[in-house]
């Protein structure tokens, strides 16, 4: 699974956070198994980051398979 990490403002819903809300848009450079492995990389991988602060929260994206460049398509 490719691993995207979209990083919003707590003032922007879940569902309204998208790559163009976003503060931030990260792709892990490693490939996860599985959804909880997803997960478990994601948020490791943004606390890593630096880039999630107070006043933002980290949406993660798991996508099955291919690049992760089809996400961001509305």
């Amino acid at each position: 699974m490719d691993i995207v990490i979209l990083v919003c403002a707590i003032a922007i819903s879940a569902g309204d956070c998208t790559s163009e809300s976003a503060t931030h848009v990260l792709r892990a450079p490693v490939m996860a198994v599985g959804h909880s492995g997803c997960m478990m990389q994601a948020m490791a991988y943004a606390a890593q980051s630096n880039t999630v602060g107070d006043g933002y929260y980290p949406k993660v994206l798991c996508v099955k398979t291919g690049p992760a460049a089809h996400v961001f398509r509305d």
